[in-house]
């Protein structure tokens, strides 16, 4: 079976990420010019936020359900790798992304 790993907990996570990138004091065209690769940015742009203690429980986790395997392109070939613990409870998110859509 393939199921895709989210829940409130990783969705949350990766909502904090979005809202601390929203506070950074850039421009909308800086945004844009870094998205499309145009530009580099002197911040670092979180994937996830941990939750503050009050909501991580509420939130849930799917942490201990199943295996995870992360599947990408790399030179023309699709890969696929086990993912390590440490990043079971967040959404994975690959650069490329933004392009292939």
């Amino acid at each position: 079976d393939c199921v895709p790993r989210t829940c409130m907990g990783t969705v949350s996570k990766l909502y904090m990420a979005l809202k601390h990138v929203d506070g950074l004091p850039l421009a909308p065209e800086s945004r844009l010019a870094y998205i499309s690769g145009e530009c580099q940015i002197d911040y670092v742009l979180p994937d996830y936020r941990e939750l503050p203690a009050n909501v991580g429980s509420a939130a849930g986790s799917l942490f201990v359900v199943g295996t995870i395997l992360a599947l990408y392109r790399e030179d023309g070939q699709v890969r696929c790798e086990a993912v390590a613990p440490h990043m079971m409870d967040r959404l994975l998110l690959h650069p490329d992304m933004v392009h292939d859509h």
